[in-house]
């Protein structure tokens, strides 16, 4: 039986910053050039390709890949989605919150680095098991309104899909 060929640290390397970098243009352009409703239907659009991506990725037995050019461009769903999906996320709430300012508490003057810690927030409470929240830690004065179904139900799918990632990743490390 041969041995598999594995890609060096620095190919994995330039394909992540390849395509974190396609990805930080696919959401910046259209902030840029279209008006704020164009701009959040795009960048929802990315969310839920990705949010789909990581879906059929974690439930299926196949390993799919997206490029194959050579042994240094190799990349595949299960690591390219979660980043699309971080990426998005605070592009959205920021475009959500100048439509409708009452989804979000604390977010009257809040720009893109401000929604962008309102991520990370939400990632290190998928992490550490919501306990930061039990102790009342939080890394941005942001939060979302609980009485609103619509934001509410966006943010458990959004840190449910983080949670399925990171189940995915970790079982596989173990795996291998």
């Amino acid at each position: 039986m041969p041995k598999k060929k594995s890609t060096p640290l620095i190919g994995k390397i330039i394909d992540f910053l390849f395509y974190t970098v396609i990805v930080l243009l696919i959401l910046s352009v259209p902030a840029l050039w279209l008006p704020r409703a164009e701009a959040l239907v795009a960048a929802i659009v990315i969310f839920c390709i990705s949010a789909g991506t990581i879906i059929h990725v974690s439930f299926s037995s196949s390993q799919v890949k997206i490029i194959k050019k050579s042994p240094y461009h190799q990349i595949n769903y299960k690591l390219f989605s979660p980043f699309a999906l971080v990426l998005s996320f605070p592009l959205i709430c920021y475009l959500l919150n100048g439509i409708e300012p009452r989804l979000f508490v604390g977010s009257s003057d809040a720009s893109i680095v401000d929604f962008s810690a309102f991520t990370f927030d939400n990632i290190i409470r998928v992490v550490l098991w919501d306990i930061p929240e039990i102790y009342g830690l939080s890394a941005t004065a942001i939060s979302h309104n609980v009485d609103n179904l619509l934001i509410s139900s966006f943010i458990f799918l959004f840190r449910t899909l983080i949670g399925i990632s990171l189940l995915k990743m970790l079982l596989l490390y173990l795996r291998n």
